[in-house]
């Protein structure tokens, strides 16, 4: 008896010291789902006011921004540009070109599926940026790889990717430097560089690009060349039991095993099935992962934990279950996946964030069923958003912020309003108590795994008109941002694509929310 009592003793230990901190945990993350938004109290333009025509302005000036400036080698670039000449002077290093690319395709997709053929120059046009958005995301995996196709390797994505040429050039010069991230490729492509070491946020963003590719352009060069990639990255993933694999033939830490959400692996394999109609294994696999593994339980269900810790991950997870609602064709297990996020979107709904919003207007295009949540308020929400952006001069999406060369603050707008500054109480609490100390290891230090679990939160969420120039404003916390971000240089200003505007309008868009 004694020895059952000992051997108990290290199991209520371990098991106290977690309940402890999913307690804090759980505690911290609860005034999210108390957030809701409110049209006056929220200050949201007036539906009237917002002037449809001109977002599509907005939104078609991007696209070509897109073409001309920010895809040199079919990867999408934040970029500086000479005040003077009015010209490109930089291509800025990026370790996300895959989650970026995604974007931008995936924003290009849905334009391109909305434009009718009424526009037959317009829709041409579309095409072609998408053929060079997805002829990046091609070399992504060819490179690494040595070629094309469910007959190479498929395990291995890449960040980025140079040509032998671009060694001397300034702008791409950084990918032949020794670093740990940083092979060469395969086959034909062995004198090319890559680097590697890819994480989640890059698969979610590729797998948006392939899916939106797939089900929105009808281009038989585009669909074949979906298939292609397709092909080899459900193979590789088989291959290595599900994980990404670095460049010197170990996993790197990106894996679609569990806890990873099941919509991971129901994607790609619904992709494939349909890609691949005649292959049996595939087929047998999806219907596993299905059922046996239980998958329609969870599949498009996300934790509250990322909104105050790691926002940069929900954005990357929203991806893949965007693209699972857009290849799903099954009407119950889109029904399915769609009560399954509605559970999660209680967290969402007043984050003020236009990406998660148009994911779940679409998500209402979709189902057979009733929204539990008020699409009118919502559908509002996403156009007070996207309004802002443009009235602040954030289109094109540069740091001149339409000369004023910085965002409004939450202090500017407290004068008025002080809840824009006021902090989360129940943080401050945590902050203070003795029993936060014996988790200080989870949140401090070079090596922490929640840094950011007790930085300083507002209650109130930032407006899209408080950010700063980036690439996907929609993966910057709207608790911790206090606007304020000015223009980096004197002689030069900084611009980004434009997808954290285009994406969410294309999607309201192609959905008919317009």
């Amino acid at each position: 008896m004694k020895i059952i009592i000992i051997s108990l003793i290290p199991i209520l230990f371990i098991g106290s010291f977690l309940g402890g901190l999913l307690f804090i945990i759980q505690d911290l993350t609860s005034f999210i789902y108390e957030l809701d938004t409110d049209p006056e109290i929220d200050d949201f333009y007036a539906l009237n006011d917002i002037d449809l025509e001109s977002l599509r302005d907005a939104a078609t000036l991007l696209s070509e921004r897109e073409e001309d400036y920010h895809i040199p080698i079919n990867l999408s670039q934040v970029i500086k540009i000479n005040e003077s000449t009015n010209r490109v002077a930089e291509y800025r290093p990026t370790d996300n070109a895959g989650l970026f690319t995604g974007y931008a395709l995936s924003a290009e997709c849905f334009r391109y599926a909305n434009l009718t053929m009424t526009t037959p120059i317009e829709k041409e046009q579309s095409l072609t940026l998408v053929k060079k958005l997805l002829s990046g995301l091609i070399k992504l995996i060819e490179v690494p790889n040595g070629g094309l196709g469910p007959e190479y390797p498929g395990q291995t994505l890449a960040r980025f990717y140079a040509a032998p040429e671009w060694k001397t050039d300034g702008n791409f010069s950084w990918m032949f430097e020794d670093h740990h991230k940083h092979y060469n490729g395969t086959g034909k492509y062995s004198d090319w560089r890559v680097r590697l070491y890819t994480s989640k946020d890059e698969l979610g963003g590729y797998i948006l690009g392939i899916a939106s590719a797939f089900k929105l352009v009808d281009d038989p060069w585009v669909q074949e060349n979906v298939k292609l990639i397709v092909g080899q990255l459900t193979e590789g993933f088989l291959d290595s039991y599900w994980q990404e694999i670095h460049g010197d033939g170990t996993p790197c830490g990106a894996h679609l095993q569990p806890p990873t959400p099941p919509q991971w692996k129901l994607v790609i394999m619904k992709m494939a099935i349909l890609m691949y109609p005649n292959n049996e294994r595939y087929k047998q696999l999806y219907h596993y992962y299905l059922t046996r593994c239980m998958s329609t339980l969870n599949a498009a269900t996300l934790g509250a934990t990322d909104s105050i810790s790691n926002y940069f991950g929900l954005p990357f997870e929203h991806n893949v279950i965007l693209s699972l609602l857009l290849v799903e064709d099954n009407q119950k297990l889109i029904d399915r996946y769609i009560t399954n996020y509605e559970k999660s979107y209680r967290a969402f709904k007043g984050q003020r964030n236009a990406y998660f919003n148009s994911i779940y207007l679409a998500m209402n295009k979709r189902r057979s069923t009733t929204a539990q949540y008020n699409i009118t308020k919502i559908r509002w929400d996403v156009l007070d958003q996207l309004w802002r952006l443009n009235v602040s001069g954030h289109i094109p999406f540069d740091d001149t912020y339409g000369g004023d060369n910085v965002t409004i603050t939450r202090e500017e707008l407290a004068t008025t309003d002080e809840s824009w500054v006021a902090l989360e109480p129940k943080l401050q609490k945590w902050k203070q108590h003795p029993l936060s100390s014996l988790y200080n290891w989870l949140w401090e230090g070079d090596g922490a795994l929640m840094p950011k679990l007790f930085e300083d939160r507002y209650i109130r969420p930032a407006t899209a008109d408080m950010f700063g120039v980036h690439n996907f404003i929609w993966g910057k916390s709207p608790f911790t941002t206090t606007g304020g971000s000015e223009k980096s240089s004197e002689n030069f200003r900084t611009e980004a694509p434009g997808v954290s505007f285009s994406l969410p309008y294309w999607i309201i868009a192609y959905f008919g929310y317009l």
